[in-house]
Protein backbone atom coordinates (compact mmCIF):
# COMPACT_ATOMS: atom_id res chain seq x y z
CA UNK A 1 0.00 0.00 0.00
CA UNK A 2 1.34 3.53 -1.07
CA UNK A 3 1.96 5.47 2.10
CA UNK A 4 1.02 9.25 0.99
CA UNK A 5 4.41 11.61 2.04
CA UNK A 6 1.29 13.80 4.53
CA UNK A 7 1.37 10.83 6.30
CA UNK A 8 4.72 10.65 7.64
CA UNK A 9 4.30 14.42 7.83
CA UNK A 10 1.83 14.12 10.14
CA UNK A 11 2.52 11.21 11.85
CA UNK A 12 5.99 12.81 12.73
CA UNK A 13 4.49 16.23 13.59
CA UNK A 14 1.73 14.54 15.98
CA UNK A 15 4.66 12.12 17.55
CA UNK A 16 6.89 14.54 18.09
CA UNK A 17 4.17 16.96 19.83
CA UNK A 18 3.18 14.35 22.52
CA UNK A 19 6.85 12.98 22.98
CA UNK A 20 7.91 16.29 23.66
CA UNK A 21 5.84 16.89 26.52
CA UNK A 22 6.91 13.43 27.94
CA UNK A 23 10.46 14.47 26.99
CA UNK A 24 10.67 18.13 29.13
CA UNK A 25 8.74 16.40 31.89
CA UNK A 26 11.00 13.29 31.98
CA UNK A 27 14.44 15.29 31.50
CA UNK A 28 14.16 18.61 33.19
CA UNK A 29 16.34 19.23 35.10
CA UNK A 30 18.35 16.61 33.51
CA UNK A 31 19.90 13.87 35.49
CA UNK A 32 23.74 14.31 34.95
CA UNK A 33 25.77 10.72 34.32
CA UNK A 34 28.97 12.01 34.82
CA UNK A 35 30.24 12.72 38.66
CA UNK A 36 32.45 15.70 37.57
CA UNK A 37 31.54 18.70 35.21
CA UNK A 38 33.73 18.51 32.11
CA UNK A 39 33.67 21.50 29.49
CA UNK A 40 32.78 21.46 26.41
CA UNK A 41 30.80 23.58 23.59
CA UNK A 42 27.92 25.55 24.74
CA UNK A 43 24.37 24.09 23.94
CA UNK A 44 22.65 25.14 20.67
CA UNK A 45 19.08 23.60 21.28
CA UNK A 46 17.45 21.78 24.10
CA UNK A 47 15.48 19.47 21.56
CA UNK A 48 18.42 18.87 19.27
CA UNK A 49 21.96 19.40 20.96
CA UNK A 50 24.31 19.35 18.43
CA UNK A 51 22.96 15.93 16.63
CA UNK A 52 21.04 17.78 14.32
CA UNK A 53 24.02 20.24 13.20
CA UNK A 54 26.38 16.80 12.81
CA UNK A 55 24.08 16.01 10.02
CA UNK A 56 25.24 18.94 7.67
CA UNK A 57 28.90 20.07 9.04
CA UNK A 58 31.40 17.45 8.68
CA UNK A 59 32.24 15.76 12.28
CA UNK A 60 36.26 15.90 12.48
CA UNK A 61 35.34 20.09 11.77
CA UNK A 62 33.48 20.65 15.24
CA UNK A 63 35.97 17.99 16.99
CA UNK A 64 38.89 19.57 15.72
CA UNK A 65 37.69 22.59 17.09
CA UNK A 66 36.82 21.58 20.27
CA UNK A 67 39.97 18.96 20.72
CA UNK A 68 41.89 22.01 20.58
CA UNK A 69 39.95 23.90 23.41
CA UNK A 70 38.65 21.52 26.06
CA UNK A 71 41.50 18.33 25.41
CA UNK A 72 40.88 14.71 24.48
CA UNK A 73 38.10 14.17 26.78
CA UNK A 74 34.57 16.89 26.81
CA UNK A 75 31.00 17.21 27.14
CA UNK A 76 29.33 16.81 24.12
CA UNK A 77 25.35 18.63 24.38
CA UNK A 78 22.88 16.21 22.82
CA UNK A 79 19.00 15.52 22.29
CA UNK A 80 16.53 16.34 25.13
CA UNK A 81 19.01 18.55 27.40
CA UNK A 82 21.39 14.92 27.91
CA UNK A 83 25.19 15.16 27.29
CA UNK A 84 27.52 12.38 26.03
CA UNK A 85 31.35 12.49 26.43
CA UNK A 86 33.74 12.89 23.41
CA UNK A 87 36.57 11.15 23.67
CA UNK A 88 39.91 11.15 21.88
CA UNK A 89 42.15 10.55 24.29
CA UNK A 90 44.00 7.04 23.81
CA UNK A 91 44.25 5.34 27.10
CA UNK A 92 40.35 5.81 27.61
CA UNK A 93 39.98 4.76 23.88
CA UNK A 94 41.59 1.37 25.19
CA UNK A 95 39.53 0.72 28.21
CA UNK A 96 36.19 1.22 26.02
CA UNK A 97 37.28 -0.86 23.11
CA UNK A 98 39.21 -3.38 25.02
CA UNK A 99 39.83 -3.29 28.81
CA UNK A 100 36.20 -3.12 29.87
CA UNK A 101 34.53 -3.42 26.50
CA UNK A 102 31.62 -5.44 27.07
CA UNK A 103 30.10 -2.42 29.57
CA UNK A 104 29.40 -0.14 26.59
CA UNK A 105 26.67 -1.11 24.14
CA UNK A 106 24.74 0.60 21.10
CA UNK A 107 22.24 3.26 21.98
CA UNK A 108 18.92 1.63 21.89
CA UNK A 109 17.89 4.16 18.64
CA UNK A 110 21.02 3.31 16.60
CA UNK A 111 20.66 -0.46 17.48
CA UNK A 112 17.31 -0.24 15.76
CA UNK A 113 18.89 1.33 12.84
CA UNK A 114 21.87 -1.01 12.51
CA UNK A 115 19.62 -4.04 12.98
CA UNK A 116 16.70 -3.18 10.26
CA UNK A 117 19.70 -3.79 8.28
CA UNK A 118 22.33 -6.09 9.16
CA UNK A 119 23.11 -8.59 11.87
CA UNK A 120 24.11 -6.29 15.00
CA UNK A 121 24.76 -9.27 17.68
CA UNK A 122 29.03 -8.55 17.47
CA UNK A 123 29.87 -11.23 19.55
CA UNK A 124 28.14 -13.71 17.64
CA UNK A 125 29.17 -12.13 14.07
CA UNK A 126 32.77 -12.50 15.31
CA UNK A 127 32.22 -15.95 16.68
CA UNK A 128 30.42 -17.10 13.19
CA UNK A 129 32.57 -15.19 10.82
CA UNK A 130 36.15 -14.81 11.51
CA UNK A 131 37.45 -18.56 10.97
CA UNK A 132 36.00 -17.10 7.42
CA UNK A 133 39.11 -14.45 7.22
CA UNK A 134 42.22 -17.05 7.65
CA UNK A 135 45.04 -16.35 5.56
CA UNK A 136 44.64 -18.99 2.96
CA UNK A 137 41.34 -17.75 2.51
CA UNK A 138 42.46 -14.20 2.25
CA UNK A 139 45.01 -15.50 -0.84
CA UNK A 140 42.52 -17.18 -2.42
CA UNK A 141 39.70 -14.03 -2.48
CA UNK A 142 42.71 -12.05 -3.81
CA UNK A 143 42.52 -13.57 -6.92
CA UNK A 144 38.98 -13.00 -7.28
CA UNK A 145 39.40 -9.12 -6.64
CA UNK A 146 42.25 -9.33 -9.06
CA UNK A 147 39.70 -11.14 -11.92
CA UNK A 148 37.15 -8.54 -11.21
CA UNK A 149 39.16 -5.73 -11.19
CA UNK A 150 39.80 -7.01 -14.79
CA UNK A 151 36.75 -6.99 -15.68
CA UNK A 152 35.96 -3.60 -14.77
CA UNK A 153 39.55 -2.80 -17.07
CA UNK A 154 37.72 -4.63 -20.06
CA UNK A 155 34.80 -3.11 -19.68
CA UNK A 156 36.56 0.63 -19.63
CA UNK A 157 38.32 -0.19 -22.52
CA UNK A 158 34.96 -0.93 -24.41
CA UNK A 159 33.38 1.63 -22.94
CA UNK A 160 34.27 4.61 -20.24
CA UNK A 161 31.00 5.06 -17.94
CA UNK A 162 30.56 4.79 -14.50
CA UNK A 163 31.40 1.67 -13.02
CA UNK A 164 32.30 0.11 -9.55
CA UNK A 165 33.89 -2.96 -8.65
CA UNK A 166 32.90 -3.25 -5.42
CA UNK A 167 29.49 -5.62 -6.03
CA UNK A 168 30.98 -8.19 -8.51
CA UNK A 169 34.08 -8.99 -6.12
CA UNK A 170 32.00 -8.89 -2.70
CA UNK A 171 29.67 -11.43 -4.33
CA UNK A 172 32.42 -13.87 -5.89
CA UNK A 173 34.59 -13.74 -3.26
CA UNK A 174 32.03 -13.02 -0.18
CA UNK A 175 29.36 -15.89 -1.08
CA UNK A 176 30.19 -17.42 -4.96
CA UNK A 177 27.94 -15.32 -6.39
CA UNK A 178 27.85 -13.30 -9.81
CA UNK A 179 26.01 -10.28 -10.04
CA UNK A 180 26.78 -9.29 -13.13
CA UNK A 181 27.09 -5.22 -12.15
CA UNK A 182 29.89 -4.80 -14.45
CA UNK A 183 29.27 -6.76 -17.35
CA UNK A 184 25.32 -6.67 -17.94
CA UNK A 185 22.19 -4.22 -16.46
CA UNK A 186 22.99 -3.54 -12.12
CA UNK A 187 20.94 -5.72 -10.57
CA UNK A 188 18.30 -4.18 -8.10
CA UNK A 189 20.90 -4.62 -4.97
CA UNK A 190 23.22 -2.56 -6.40
CA UNK A 191 20.47 0.17 -7.32
CA UNK A 192 19.50 0.74 -3.81
CA UNK A 193 22.92 0.57 -2.33
CA UNK A 194 24.23 3.25 -4.68
CA UNK A 195 20.72 5.42 -4.31
CA UNK A 196 21.00 5.16 -0.38
CA UNK A 197 24.08 7.28 -0.18
CA UNK A 198 23.05 9.28 -2.66
CA UNK A 199 19.33 10.30 -1.87
CA UNK A 200 18.90 13.13 -0.32
CA UNK A 201 17.79 13.69 3.25
CA UNK A 202 13.67 14.76 3.70
CA UNK A 203 13.46 17.19 6.89
CA UNK A 204 11.70 14.19 8.11
CA UNK A 205 14.71 12.10 8.30
CA UNK A 206 16.90 14.51 9.60
CA UNK A 207 14.55 15.00 12.80
CA UNK A 208 14.26 11.31 13.06
CA UNK A 209 18.21 11.09 13.26
CA UNK A 210 18.77 13.91 15.51
CA UNK A 211 15.88 12.56 17.70
CA UNK A 212 16.50 8.47 17.51
CA UNK A 213 19.15 8.32 20.22
CA UNK A 214 16.12 9.26 22.66
CA UNK A 215 13.49 8.20 21.25
CA UNK A 216 14.13 5.05 19.50
CA UNK A 217 10.43 4.50 18.41
CA UNK A 218 11.05 7.07 15.79
CA UNK A 219 13.04 4.34 14.01
CA UNK A 220 9.37 2.82 13.12
CA UNK A 221 7.27 6.00 11.42
CA UNK A 222 6.36 5.72 7.94
CA UNK A 223 8.96 7.83 6.39
CA UNK A 224 10.50 7.37 2.81
CA UNK A 225 14.14 6.32 4.42
CA UNK A 226 12.22 3.30 7.14
CA UNK A 227 10.46 2.39 3.58
CA UNK A 228 13.92 2.46 1.56
CA UNK A 229 15.27 0.49 4.52
CA UNK A 230 12.68 -2.36 3.97
CA UNK A 231 12.94 -2.23 0.19
CA UNK A 232 17.01 -3.04 0.88
CA UNK A 233 16.17 -5.62 3.45
CA UNK A 234 14.10 -7.96 1.49
CA UNK A 235 16.08 -7.27 -1.59
CA UNK A 236 19.54 -8.32 0.42
CA UNK A 237 17.42 -11.74 1.84
CA UNK A 238 16.38 -12.42 -1.07
CA UNK A 239 19.94 -12.42 -2.88
CA UNK A 240 20.71 -14.72 0.30
CA UNK A 241 18.02 -17.04 -0.07
CA UNK A 242 19.66 -17.37 -3.47
CA UNK A 243 23.15 -17.56 -2.21
CA UNK A 244 22.62 -20.11 0.49
CA UNK A 245 20.44 -22.36 -1.88
CA UNK A 246 24.04 -22.49 -4.34
CA UNK A 247 26.56 -22.51 -1.50
CA UNK A 248 26.58 -26.46 -0.99
CA UNK A 249 28.80 -26.01 -4.72
CA UNK A 250 32.54 -24.93 -4.28
CA UNK A 251 33.41 -21.90 -6.62
CA UNK A 252 35.80 -22.12 -9.97
CA UNK A 253 38.76 -24.16 -9.05
CA UNK A 254 37.80 -25.90 -5.90
CA UNK A 255 37.82 -22.05 -4.30
CA UNK A 256 35.53 -21.59 -1.48
CA UNK A 257 33.45 -17.87 -1.12
CA UNK A 258 33.74 -16.64 2.07
CA UNK A 259 30.16 -17.15 3.03
CA UNK A 260 30.81 -21.26 2.24
CA UNK A 261 33.56 -21.20 5.08
CA UNK A 262 31.85 -18.94 7.64
CA UNK A 263 28.53 -21.60 6.95
CA UNK A 264 30.65 -25.00 7.27
CA UNK A 265 31.74 -23.58 11.01
CA UNK A 266 28.53 -22.38 11.80
CA UNK A 267 26.05 -25.17 11.48
CA UNK A 268 24.14 -25.16 14.61
CA UNK A 269 22.58 -21.58 13.80
CA UNK A 270 19.35 -21.45 11.60
CA UNK A 271 18.92 -20.58 8.54
CA UNK A 272 17.75 -16.79 9.32
CA UNK A 273 20.90 -16.25 11.24
CA UNK A 274 23.26 -17.16 8.10
CA UNK A 275 20.84 -15.22 5.23
CA UNK A 276 21.69 -12.18 8.34
CA UNK A 277 25.06 -13.23 8.23
CA UNK A 278 25.22 -13.07 4.38
CA UNK A 279 23.34 -9.43 4.36
CA UNK A 280 25.73 -8.08 6.60
CA UNK A 281 28.70 -8.52 4.19
CA UNK A 282 26.78 -7.33 1.35
CA UNK A 283 25.82 -4.15 3.08
CA UNK A 284 28.92 -3.43 5.24
CA UNK A 285 31.34 -4.82 2.11
CA UNK A 286 30.08 -2.96 -0.41
CA UNK A 287 29.20 0.46 0.37
CA UNK A 288 32.45 0.95 2.26
CA UNK A 289 34.78 -0.63 0.02
CA UNK A 290 33.09 0.96 -3.02
CA UNK A 291 32.77 4.63 -1.36
CA UNK A 292 36.49 4.27 -0.21
CA UNK A 293 37.63 3.53 -3.94
CA UNK A 294 35.57 6.43 -5.14
CA UNK A 295 37.45 8.84 -2.80
CA UNK A 296 40.93 6.98 -3.96
CA UNK A 297 40.59 7.60 -7.44
CA UNK A 298 39.26 11.54 -6.42
CA UNK A 299 42.39 12.26 -4.35
CA UNK A 300 45.16 10.51 -6.40
CA UNK A 301 43.07 12.61 -9.50
CA UNK A 302 44.08 15.74 -7.35
CA UNK A 303 47.53 14.69 -7.09
CA UNK A 304 49.13 13.87 -10.24
CA UNK A 305 52.51 13.47 -8.54
CA UNK A 306 51.21 10.79 -6.36
CA UNK A 307 49.63 9.06 -9.32
CA UNK A 308 52.39 8.89 -11.32
CA UNK A 309 54.73 7.34 -8.17
CA UNK A 310 51.87 4.91 -7.68
CA UNK A 311 52.15 3.56 -11.45
CA UNK A 312 55.56 3.61 -11.37
CA UNK A 313 55.78 1.39 -8.46
CA UNK A 314 52.90 -1.05 -10.12
CA UNK A 315 53.87 -0.94 -13.49
CA UNK A 316 57.26 -3.74 -11.92
CA UNK A 317 54.10 -6.09 -11.21
CA UNK A 318 52.24 -7.49 -14.89
CA UNK A 319 50.64 -9.60 -13.35
CA UNK A 320 49.88 -8.79 -9.55
CA UNK A 321 49.34 -11.35 -7.00
CA UNK A 322 48.54 -11.59 -3.08
CA UNK A 323 51.68 -11.55 -1.98
CA UNK A 324 53.20 -9.34 -4.31
CA UNK A 325 49.96 -6.76 -3.13
CA UNK A 326 50.78 -7.66 0.36
CA UNK A 327 54.80 -7.08 0.71
CA UNK A 328 55.76 -6.24 -2.31
CA UNK A 329 54.04 -2.89 -3.06
CA UNK A 330 55.00 -0.29 -0.31
CA UNK A 331 53.76 2.66 -2.02
CA UNK A 332 50.25 1.43 -2.76
CA UNK A 333 49.99 0.13 1.01
CA UNK A 334 50.86 3.77 2.04
CA UNK A 335 48.02 5.25 -0.61
CA UNK A 336 45.51 2.89 1.00
CA UNK A 337 46.34 4.11 4.28
CA UNK A 338 46.12 7.94 3.71
CA UNK A 339 42.93 7.34 1.83
CA UNK A 340 41.35 5.21 4.93
CA UNK A 341 43.03 8.16 7.10
CA UNK A 342 41.34 11.24 5.26
CA UNK A 343 38.00 9.45 4.09
CA UNK A 344 36.89 6.70 7.21
CA UNK A 345 33.34 5.40 6.36
CA UNK A 346 32.25 5.39 9.98
CA UNK A 347 32.87 9.30 11.28
CA UNK A 348 31.54 8.05 14.79
CA UNK A 349 30.74 5.75 16.72
CA UNK A 350 28.71 5.83 20.13
CA UNK A 351 28.22 3.54 23.02
CA UNK A 352 26.09 3.62 26.29
CA UNK A 353 28.11 2.69 29.99
CA UNK A 354 25.96 -0.54 31.03
CA UNK A 355 27.14 0.19 34.78
CA UNK A 356 29.56 2.87 36.74
CA UNK A 357 33.14 3.00 35.62
CA UNK A 358 35.74 5.11 35.90
CA UNK A 359 37.44 6.51 32.40
CA UNK A 360 41.87 6.16 32.63
CA UNK A 361 43.44 9.18 30.48
CA UNK A 362 46.47 9.45 28.81
CA UNK A 363 46.27 13.54 29.09
CA UNK A 364 44.56 15.60 32.41
CA UNK A 365 42.05 17.48 30.89
CA UNK A 366 40.54 20.51 32.84
CA UNK A 367 36.71 19.92 34.14
CA UNK A 368 34.49 23.42 34.05
CA UNK A 369 35.55 23.97 37.84
CA UNK A 370 39.10 24.30 36.85
CA UNK A 371 40.39 21.31 38.60
CA UNK A 372 42.79 18.84 36.77
CA UNK A 373 41.91 15.26 36.48
CA UNK A 374 43.61 12.09 35.02
CA UNK A 375 40.11 10.25 35.33
CA UNK A 376 36.57 10.58 34.59
CA UNK A 377 34.16 8.41 36.35
CA UNK A 378 30.46 7.82 34.99
CA UNK A 379 27.73 6.63 36.17
CA UNK A 380 25.51 4.02 34.35
CA UNK A 381 23.79 5.13 30.89
CA UNK A 382 26.75 7.80 30.56
CA UNK A 383 26.62 8.09 26.55
CA UNK A 384 30.40 7.90 24.61
CA UNK A 385 30.91 9.77 21.34
CA UNK A 386 33.84 8.41 19.56
CA UNK A 387 34.89 10.94 16.76
CA UNK A 388 36.50 8.79 14.62
CA UNK A 389 36.85 11.35 11.60
CA UNK A 390 38.81 13.33 13.92
CA UNK A 391 40.74 10.40 15.40
CA UNK A 392 42.14 10.14 11.91
CA UNK A 393 42.38 13.85 11.01
CA UNK A 394 43.02 16.04 13.85
CA UNK A 395 46.14 17.94 13.42
CA UNK A 396 46.62 17.96 17.18
CA UNK A 397 47.47 14.33 16.03
CA UNK A 398 48.79 14.12 13.16
CA UNK A 399 50.73 17.41 12.87
CA UNK A 400 49.86 20.30 10.41
CA UNK A 401 49.53 18.36 7.39
CA UNK A 402 46.78 16.45 8.37
CA UNK A 403 44.30 17.55 6.26
CA UNK A 404 46.75 16.79 3.19
CA UNK A 405 46.69 14.12 1.28
CA UNK A 406 50.93 12.89 1.89
CA UNK A 407 50.95 8.64 1.25
CA UNK A 408 54.91 9.92 2.17
CA UNK A 409 53.52 9.60 5.44
CA UNK A 410 53.29 6.28 5.67
CA UNK A 411 57.64 5.80 4.93
CA UNK A 412 58.56 8.31 7.91
CA UNK A 413 58.19 8.40 11.83
CA UNK A 414 54.82 9.03 12.47
CA UNK A 415 54.50 11.38 15.56
CA UNK A 416 54.48 10.29 18.36
CA UNK A 417 50.84 11.25 19.26
CA UNK A 418 49.70 8.89 16.57
CA UNK A 419 51.54 5.97 17.78
CA UNK A 420 49.88 6.21 20.91
CA UNK A 421 46.73 4.39 19.30
CA UNK A 422 47.59 1.40 19.09
CA UNK A 423 44.95 0.57 16.79
CA UNK A 424 45.67 -1.34 13.14
CA UNK A 425 48.85 0.81 11.52
CA UNK A 426 47.49 3.44 14.47
CA UNK A 427 44.36 4.01 12.43
CA UNK A 428 40.73 4.32 14.19
CA UNK A 429 39.21 3.69 10.66
CA UNK A 430 38.61 -0.36 11.52
CA UNK A 431 37.72 0.58 15.12
CA UNK A 432 40.13 -1.50 17.56
CA UNK A 433 39.62 -4.75 19.78
CA UNK A 434 36.93 -7.31 19.96
CA UNK A 435 34.64 -4.69 18.35
CA UNK A 436 36.96 -3.52 15.81
CA UNK A 437 35.80 -4.64 11.99
CA UNK A 438 36.24 -8.21 11.51
CA UNK A 439 36.28 -7.66 7.70
CA UNK A 440 39.61 -5.40 7.97
CA UNK A 441 41.94 -7.52 6.02
CA UNK A 442 39.02 -8.52 3.16
CA UNK A 443 38.50 -4.54 2.38
CA UNK A 444 41.86 -3.69 2.13
CA UNK A 445 42.91 -6.58 0.02
CA UNK A 446 40.46 -5.67 -2.51
CA UNK A 447 40.98 -2.08 -2.86
CA UNK A 448 44.66 -2.98 -3.28
CA UNK A 449 43.68 -5.52 -6.04
CA UNK A 450 40.73 -2.93 -7.88
CA UNK A 451 43.37 0.26 -7.39
CA UNK A 452 46.40 -1.56 -8.71
CA UNK A 453 44.85 -2.98 -12.04
CA UNK A 454 43.04 0.63 -12.53
CA UNK A 455 45.95 2.74 -12.24
CA UNK A 456 47.99 0.20 -14.41
CA UNK A 457 45.85 1.01 -16.93
CA UNK A 458 43.98 4.10 -16.76
CA UNK A 459 45.08 7.96 -15.96
CA UNK A 460 42.22 9.83 -13.97
CA UNK A 461 41.60 13.35 -13.71
CA UNK A 462 39.35 15.83 -12.16
CA UNK A 463 36.10 16.74 -14.08
CA UNK A 464 37.07 20.59 -13.35
CA UNK A 465 40.31 22.07 -12.48
CA UNK A 466 41.40 21.09 -8.92
CA UNK A 467 38.26 19.05 -8.95
CA UNK A 468 36.88 22.34 -7.28
CA UNK A 469 32.83 21.04 -8.02
CA UNK A 470 33.16 17.92 -5.55
CA UNK A 471 31.60 17.86 -2.24
CA UNK A 472 31.22 15.36 0.03
CA UNK A 473 27.82 13.83 0.57
CA UNK A 474 26.74 12.25 3.89
CA UNK A 475 24.61 9.07 3.35
CA UNK A 476 25.45 5.28 5.47
CA UNK A 477 29.04 6.60 4.34
CA UNK A 478 30.34 9.80 3.14
CA UNK A 479 30.53 10.26 -0.54
CA UNK A 480 32.27 12.31 -2.90
CA UNK A 481 29.88 13.65 -5.84
CA UNK A 482 30.42 16.29 -8.50
CA UNK A 483 27.76 19.38 -8.04
CA UNK A 484 24.88 18.22 -10.23
CA UNK A 485 25.53 14.60 -10.34
CA UNK A 486 24.60 11.32 -7.82
CA UNK A 487 27.87 10.58 -8.17
CA UNK A 488 31.51 11.23 -9.15
CA UNK A 489 32.68 12.01 -12.34
CA UNK A 490 36.44 12.04 -13.66
CA UNK A 491 38.00 12.83 -16.53
CA UNK A 492 39.20 9.13 -17.55
CA UNK A 493 41.89 8.05 -20.47
CA UNK A 494 43.29 4.47 -20.99
CA UNK A 495 46.97 4.39 -21.04
CA UNK A 496 48.25 4.19 -24.41
CA UNK A 497 45.43 5.88 -26.23
CA UNK A 498 45.83 9.15 -25.86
Amino acid sequence: MHIPDVTADNAVASALAEWMIVAYDAYMPTCSHTRIKLRGPPRPSWLYGYNKIFLTTPSAQLHETWQAKYGDAYSLPVAVGETRIALLDPKALVWVFSSNVYNYVRPVGQSKLVASLVWDDHKRIRKTMMPGFTPAALRSFTTVFLEEAYHVKDAWSTMFSEQKGGLDSIGKAGFGHDFASVTGEKPLIQKLLDSFGTSRQSPITALVLSLVHAFPILVDLPTKRKVFRDKLRMAMMGIATDILEESHKVGEEGRKSLIENVLSRSTSFPPIHHSWQINTIMFAGYDTTSTTLLWALHELSLNPTAQSKLREELSQFHEPTYDHLREKMVYLDAVVKEVLRLHPSIVEIYWNAIKDDVLPLARPITTASGEQISQIPIKGGQGITVPIEALVRSPAIWGEDSHEFRPERWNEHLPERVREFHAWSNLWTFGDGPRGCIGRTFAIAELKAVICILIQNFTFEPLTPGGKDVRRVPGVTPRPVNDGSHGLKLRVSQIGMD
